[in-house]
């Protein structure tokens, strides 16, 4: 399997596109939309270590197109950013099948959507009249 083979099924699989892998990831659009172009040869290493840490996929198993199954890195090895109760998740996540995954994909946009559960990017100021 390609390089951007597994990229697809990998943005599949988080429900991205390639604007937003770029813009979660740090990665440049342009830089993306290059390895999808213009095949990934020229690919810096960094780009391409990049992609397997914000996947949290080997770098091995992103890159040797005669590997057709992604290797994931246990969670405790993936993104220092991510909290002990997000690498529960992801961790839960993965175990998942895909009607699971896309099961909990589709409540955590519920819960999104209904405002209760959002982070205030600001407390809330009550004033006494």
């Amino acid at each position: 399997m390609l390089l951007t083979e597994k990229l697809e099924l990998l943005m599949k699989e988080k429900h991205l596109n390639k604007r937003i892998l770029a813009h979660e990831s740090g990665i440049p659009y342009t830089t993306i939309t290059s390895l999808f172009s213009k095949g990934y040869e020229n690919a810096k290493l960094s780009t391409l270590k990049g992609l397997a840490n914000f996947f949290g996929v080997t770098l091995d198993s992103l890159c040797r197109d005669e590997l057709d199954e992604l290797v994931y890195k246990p969670i405790e090895e993936q993104a220092s950013h991510v909290s002990p109760q997000e690498k529960i998740l992801l961790s839960n996540f993965h175990a998942l099948n895909e009607q699971g995954q896309e099961k909990v994909c589709e409540y955590a946009a519920d819960l999104n959507a209904s405002g209760r559960y959002k982070k205030c990017s600001e407390p809330n100021m009550v004033q006494n009249a």
